[in-house]
């Protein structure tokens, strides 16, 4: 018996067997929480916050499958330079986004 080969056969099994070489899991950052207890909530957002950035570094700023996070290194500066507290809130009071020492409003205002 004769068998012929096919290469479109082969060319779509290499491609297959590339694709699947090409697919390397990295590990995920830990899920969502949701804080039962109000003070807790910055322990909590400071820690999510440390994680997050840890991921992004060691990915190449890939936080998931869909976000990627420009500057990796800059904003880990930032959260750093804070001790990775958040800066949009503190015990559940929004705080006003500071830049060079005032408010961001009071910057875009009108002279």
């Amino acid at each position: 018996m004769h068998y012929t080969r096919n290469p479109y056969l082969q060319v779509s099994i290499l491609i297959f067997c590339l694709f699947i070489i090409a697919c390397h899991h990295a590990d995920k950052p830990k899920d969502k929480q949701i804080v039962a207890d109000p003070k807790e909530m910055n322990n909590t957002a400071s820690e999510n916050i440390r994680a997050v950035l840890e991921f992004a570094l060691s990915n190449q700023g890939k936080v998931d499958d869909s976000i990627r996070l420009n500057l990796t290194a800059i904003v880990d500066t930032f959260y750093a330079s804070v001790d990775y507290e958040p800066v949009w809130s503190n015990k559940e009071t929004w705080q006003p986004l500071l830049m060079f020492g005032k408010p961001a409003a009071a910057l875009s205002a009108p002279l």
